[in-house]
């Protein structure tokens, strides 16, 4: 068990607007308190274009208008008025806390990370830095920082997030990568992996909390079948029973199959569903400038029975009978964390990796944390290192809980692998 408490005293807030791409007017944090600064980023089709217009991507209403917070560290002063900051990234978890409206930029902040922060570099525990995170989920809670015709460009949108605070706030850039650091929890855990890997001339370290980091991998050892697993929740959440192999695919057979949809207003009522919708949109999105017949047998559509038009976008990595469906499942390992790391062992070479996983979280984390961790011994990877945590009787290692602890193991982590000429402490 990972164990810190809570630092305590007050925090002065900076009282910032938000606005399009703009600068907030002098930001600057006090001596001994932190600040935070706050953006609005158009990502849309007015903006930088990544991401489409309201309600062109996927079925439901989204905003190409993203916003961002940054903790600004005790004595921040703008550029060429104080000494630069290194600068960690954050990135958000799959859904938040159970509902639509936890996905937001004020994830972290709503845990006491600013309180936090202050204690640690008051108290000469970590360097002091500048912390970013950003708004970039999609309509089915979660984009997983992936890119596609269909629900946008959202590595594209972290990559110029990363050159936007680069420029607009003082870090530390004249020590490029060595400045950077990313991390992140559940889903934000996976993207902080998954980007370390791509874009390796960016970050110096990177860190995970209960990322996926392995679910198109098996592991007997582990009794863990990846997303096959998950297919039988997804049955159960829509109380569809899977069609028999081999049994004729009729219409009437299959329309329980595609009539499941997730729950948007409440994640938490299909936690399953919802997980695999928002990944099949990030990672096998139904095309329909490029469709594939093979993607029509599981792409989520009712009119494919006869049914309302729903239009999901989305194909689905098993069939009706809950078995993988090769074609999807073929699209879908090349974002696997694990996968990457096996026939890349090199991926994360040059960076310092933390990997931390709770003995109790959901969606089978720890066994994919282990398969991580087990193709980095197996393919040498030696910048990967690997903890895990535990909860105590009722209280399971999932999602927030925890970040209190885990979020004080990460911080340390980062600040140690910071090339910063200074001091810790203001």
């Amino acid at each position: 068990l990972i164990n810190a408490g809570f630092g305590a005293g007050l925090i002065m807030v900076l009282a910032l607007g938000c606005a399009r791409r703009d600068d907030p007017t002098n930001p600057v944090a006090e001596a001994r308190d932190g600040g935070i600064s706050n953006f609005t980023h158009d990502y849309g089709p007015d903006g930088y274009g990544y991401l489409p217009a309201n309600g062109d991507g996927l079925t439901l209403t989204e905003s190409p208008l993203r916003k961002s917070k940054h903790y600004l560290p005790p004595g921040y002063r703008q550029p060429g008025e104080g000494r630069p900051f290194p600068v960690l990234y954050l990135l958000l978890d799959y859904g938040g806390n159970g509902s639509t409206d936890d996905v937001t930029d004020q994830y972290y902040l709503e845990i006491g990370l600013r309180l936090m922060v202050d204690s640690l570099i008051n108290g000469g525990v970590i360097k002091p830095m500048i912390i970013g995170t950003v708004d970039l989920y999609n309509a089915y809670g979660g984009s997983w920082f992936a890119s596609n015709n269909v629900q946008g460009l959202y590595e594209e949108c972290l990559t110029e997030f990363v050159n936007f605070t680069d420029t607009a706030l003082n870090s530390s850039t004249q020590n490029g990568r060595e400045s950077r650091a990313i991390s992140g929890v559940g889903m934000g855990g996976y993207g902080a992996i998954i980007t370390a890997m791509r874009h390796p001339e960016l970050y110096a370290s990177a860190s995970s909390i209960n990322g996926h980091l392995a679910f198109t991998r098996s592991s007997d050892i582990y009794d863990y079948h990846g997303v096959e697993d998950w297919a039988v929740h997804v049955f159960e959440e829509n109380f569809v029973t899977p069609l028999p192999p081999g049994q004729t695919p009729t219409p009437e057979a299959t329309r329980e199959y595609y009539e499941m949809d997730p729950d948007i207003n409440r994640p938490r009522r299909k936690p399953y569903t919802n997980l695999v919708f928002s990944m099949a949109a990030a990672f096998s999105p139904y095309d329909t400038a490029n469709v594939v017949q093979a993607d029509s047998v599981t792409w989520m559509n009712a009119a494919v029975v006869g049914g309302e038009e729903r239009n999901w976008k989305v194909t689905l990595p098993f069939d009706f009978t809950g078995l993988i469906w090769p074609h999807a499942w073929a699209k879908w390992t090349p974002f696997d964390a694990a996968q990457i790391l096996w026939a890349d062992p090199v991926a994360l070479a040059g960076v310092e990796t933390l990997i931390l996983a709770g003995t109790t979280a959901e969606f089978d984390i720890l066994p994919q944390n282990r398969i991580f961790r087990d193709v980095a011994e197996a393919r040498g990877a030696s910048t990967v290192h690997y903890r895990e945590f535990e909860g105590y009787g009722d209280y399971p290692t999932a999602r927030r809980r925890y970040l209190d602890r885990t979020l004080r193991v990460v911080l340390q982590f980062h600040s140690d692998q910071f090339v910063d000429p200074w001091t810790p402490g203001p």
